[in-house]
């Protein structure tokens, strides 16, 4: 497969260390939506699993896969904020310390 979006080591463990595969691997790094379109695109067309391993804050092990894998810690933009219908729309990789700074400010 083509690189379509830039690599990041990760360590293969959730934020506890209660999973841990052990190691680290080179997994995607998107950083905006067309560089996640080309990789969706590219495995789908290629037939490789992709796993999006997120900020790894989950304590279950379906974010792993021995095929391909993407980290949304780049997609962390908070892109709009209703007051007036009290919504906010936020990238996959937004953390909540982002959007209660954001919401509070």
């Amino acid at each position: 497969m083509q690189p379509i979006a830039s690599a990041e080591t990760i360590r293969l463990a959730d934020w506890s260390g209660y999973t841990d595969f052990g190691g680290t691997r080179s997994v995607y790094a998107p950083r905006n939506e067309h560089e996640v379109i080309d990789l969706v695109r590219n495995c789908r067309d290629n037939r490789i699993k992709l796993r999006v391993v997120g900020l790894q804050t989950s304590w279950n092990t379906l974010w792993y896969s021995d095929d391909a894998m993407m980290t949304t810690k780049y997609l962390n933009n908070i892109k709009d904020i209703d007051v007036a219908k009290r919504t906010i729309t936020v990238e996959p990789g937004a953390t909540l310390r982002q959007i209660h700074k954001a919401l509070w400010e």
